[in-house]
């Protein structure tokens, strides 16, 4: 049976154990294909149960006692999480159902990457570049890594996995960046946000398209400085941008960054993320922990 993306946002806000979902009136349609209704576990009462990551095919949910653990959309089955703290400077990735572990020699001295698809069991490593750092960020096709020079900026660049024929491209970016300010924020399977220091001092939010290899700075909401003072989300269709303890969201087209929306949200608190053509608002102050959807497409900036 067909369900709404209202339905869809309604279904993941309970698995999620975030409260009642409300939509503003909006024309439904059909869903897209890159969205997922993820049915609620069986319970009388709201799960609580934290999750750390979820793909197409499961999600990454965590336990009081006995760690991490990959549960499956199919068939309910509970996979333990790969492990990588196996060494004193080894470092862990995660994005969806896919864990990859990063087995380092020393602090500063990169080394060879294997990714867990939790789902098939499969592995695959990648040995890293000559010259090359990883980052902790990665796509289905590719792995986000840095080239550093003697100032200490970096180049950044995307190495390709065993599925990716481009095996190094480098990101066009507006400028080089210090290697200390880089910071990746958050990421999906098509790009990343990302927060360093630019040239005039000042902390600058941009975005990462794997699929152009393009980082694109991006213009702040309106009376803010700072991205640290800025809830920001990724999603399939839009980049939402929300000053902290304002109602009104801008979301920002991933296919043209160009245009953007203006969404009112009920609340001036909690966090925004954008799914699908939808912005799913939590108002963490609120009794009820209310969840509210609302059409992203909003009404055009003047």
């Amino acid at each position: 049976m067909g369900r709404s993306r209202v339905l869809g946002a309604a279904a993941l806000a309970l698995a999620t154990g975030i409260g009642a979902l409300t939509a503003l009136p909006a024309a439904a349609g059909p869903a897209a294909a890159d969205e997922l209704t993820v049915a609620p576990l069986p319970h009388q009462e709201p799960s609580y149960q934290p999750i750390y990551g979820a793909g197409p095919k499961g999600a990454v949910l965590g336990r009081t006692s006995g760690g991490p653990y990959w549960k499956s959309f199919e068939d309910g089955r509970d996979v333990p999480l790969a492990d990588c703290a196996t060494g004193a400077y080894d470092q862990s990735l995660q994005l969806g159902g896919t864990v990859g572990c990063e087995r380092r020699p020393s602090p500063t001295a990169a080394g060879p990457l294997t990714l867990h698809d939790q789902a098939t069991g499969r592995t695959e490593t990648l040995a890293v570049p000559a010259g090359r750092t990883w980052t902790t960020t990665f796509s289905p096709t590719q792995v986000l890594a840095y080239e550093l020079d003697a100032e200490d900026r970096v180049t950044l660049h995307l190495i390709g996995r065993e599925n990716e024929p481009r095996k190094d491209v480098t990101v066009s970016a507006p400028e080089r960046i210090p290697v200390d300010s880089l910071w990746v924020r958050t990421v999906d399977e098509k790009g990343a946000l990302i927060t360093y220091r630019s040239a005039a001092g000042r902390t600058t939010l941009a975005l990462l398209d794997y699929a152009t290899a393009t980082l694109t700075q991006l213009a702040l909401p309106d009376g803010a400085t700072d991205p640290g003072y800025v809830d920001y989300s990724l999603g399939s269709q839009w980049v939402s941008l929300r000053k902290n303890g304002s109602v009104t969201a801008t979301p920002r087209s991933r296919a043209d960054l160009t245009v953007t929306r203006s969404v009112n949200a009920p609340t001036p608190h909690g966090r925004t993320q954008a799914v699908g053509d939808w912005l799913v608002v939590q108002d963490h102050n609120a009794t009820s922990n209310a969840v509210t959807a609302l059409p992203a497409a909003g009404a055009p900036l003047n």
